[in-house]
């Protein structure tokens, strides 16, 4: 990999230390993911969902032989934490849970948006096959950008929707083959139906469009501009680049290519995210 094309996410992360012997079986049943044969020191990503289904937060978690590592990636880690006391019980064998605080290092590129996923958590250098500190540490804006195309959904816009995990882009984190966690029917029953209701999509527009701005389209029947979507998040590039950013948009319309900004009737792009 050439260090000139690729850049470094390092920043502190809001976590939890869990320790016992029983850690892994009860984080198994907290998450979408399979954990039972995740290798020690490989962080997995994966989702927490509510009993509907939606997704509450996305997670990271690194096992050593002591119990786990939890980064909340998206939503609360108060909720994390107050959730997780609350389903330990005596036979989980869990000896504590703390809220703590780690550094996160992700290789991303800067040239192509399609690259593996590489995360480790310190103490990370040793890992790497290079001196990470020949790499190019991101700017919050260079990571904003590739977050944006990647359509990794951990803006608050994304985090405050009502939505599950297969409307956000995440059915990658979500193992259908596993047995019983929080959630798990209602997705079971979701991966079977035909469609999804609303789906995240990545843009792009030659405006300035702000967060939270809802999208239309001109609807024949009736005659009339309809809403079909919502922007969760948007970056302003510049005068010439415009905008870009996420947005869930309703089934209806997601093979439109293109919606509208109601008050200025200004074209916004949409793009399928990257598989």
């Amino acid at each position: 990999m050439s260090t000139s094309k690729t850049l470094v996410w390092e920043e502190d992360w809001p976590s939890l230390r869990i320790d016992g012997k029983g850690v892994r079986n009860f984080l198994n049943g907290q998450v979408t993911s399979n954990l039972i044969d995740v290798k020690e020191g490989l962080v997995i990503r994966t989702c927490r969902l509510n009993v509907l289904g939606k997704l509450k937060s996305i997670l990271e978690i690194r096992f050593n032989s002591n119990g786990a590592d939890v980064v909340v990636l998206s939503g609360s880690l108060e909720d994390v934490y107050n959730d997780f006391e609350e389903r330990i019980f005596p036979a989980d064998r869990i000896d504590s849970l703390r809220r703590d605080k780690i550094r996160r290092l992700e290789i991303i590129s800067k040239e192509s948006i399609d690259i593996e996923c590489q995360i480790f958590f310190s103490p990370f250098y040793h890992e790497l096959f290079d001196d990470p500190r020949k790499m190019k540490i991101a700017s919050k804006r260079e990571v904003e950008i590739w977050r944006l195309k990647k359509a990794l959904p951990i803006g608050k816009g994304e985090v405050d929707l009502d939505a599950n995990p297969l409307e956000l882009g995440l059915m990658n984190l979500v193992d259908l083959d596993k047995g019983c966690y929080v959630g798990q029917e209602v997705i079971a029953k979701l991966s079977r139906a035909t469609f999804l209701r609303q789906e995240i999509r990545f843009w792009n527009s030659d405006q300035l469009v702000e967060e939270g701005s809802y999208l239309f389209d001109f609807s024949t029947k009736k005659n009339e501009i309809v809403k079909a979507g919502v922007v969760t998040s948007s970056l302003f590039l510049s005068k010439d680049l415009g905008s870009i950013g996420l947005a869930i948009v309703q089934r209806d319309y997601l093979e439109k290519g293109q919606l509208l900004l109601k008050d200025s009737l200004s074209i916004v792009n949409l793009v399928l995210p990257p598989k």
